[in-house]
């Protein structure tokens, strides 16, 4: 008798499929495509694409503290899209944060309530322990715990075990 194992995420995370023996040990080969799938590393940034991000990162700041939102917005965009793919570590993600939370500010400030939620959807997904390294404004906190339990339930994975005779 063997047992098939899967699991199914919501998210794009690595699915075991084995089948396990009498004495429940999983396939060694899908164990191993397992680990080598949840080993992945992300790629270090280009320096240039960095240097340009935080350049993004400057200009948003300074057109967010002149009230000037919409040049604000695409500085603080960019800045946010170019930092996400530069983090390989929490200190990375300082910066990443800090335009991440202000990007959030400048779309609440514009009446973009939906894209501040995508936007701290993404950084949840993509910034080590975010808002570390950052403290979210009063108006931003709700949109984060918001967010953070809407991913906590598409997170949850389900477990599918069946039975099957094998003929002998």
């Amino acid at each position: 008798m063997g047992l098939l194992i899967s699991t199914t995420s919501a998210w794009a995370a690595p699915v075991l499929v084995g089948v396990a023996s009498r004495d429940g040990a999983i396939d060694p080969a899908a164990q191993a495509a397992f680990r080598t799938g949840a080993q992945t590393t992300p790629a270090k940034a280009n320096p240039a694409v960095l240097d340009k991000a935080l350049s993004s990162l400057e200009r948003g700041e300074a057109s967010y503290l002149e009230l000037k939102l919409r040049p604000a917005e695409r500085s603080l965009t960019a800045a946010f899209d170019g930092l996400t793919g530069a983090i390989s570590s929490l200190d990375d993600a300082v910066p990443a944060v800090r335009a991440a939370l202000l990007l959030v500010q400048v779309q609440l400030a514009r009446g973009r309530r939906d894209q501040a939620e995508a936007t701290v959807q993404r950084a949840l997904l993509t910034l080590p322990g975010f808002p570390a390294g950052g403290q979210p404004p009063p108006d931003v906190q709700p949109i984060i715990d918001a967010a953070r339990a809407r991913l906590k339930n598409r997170l949850s994975a389900s477990l599918t075990v069946s039975t099957t005779q094998i003929g002998r």
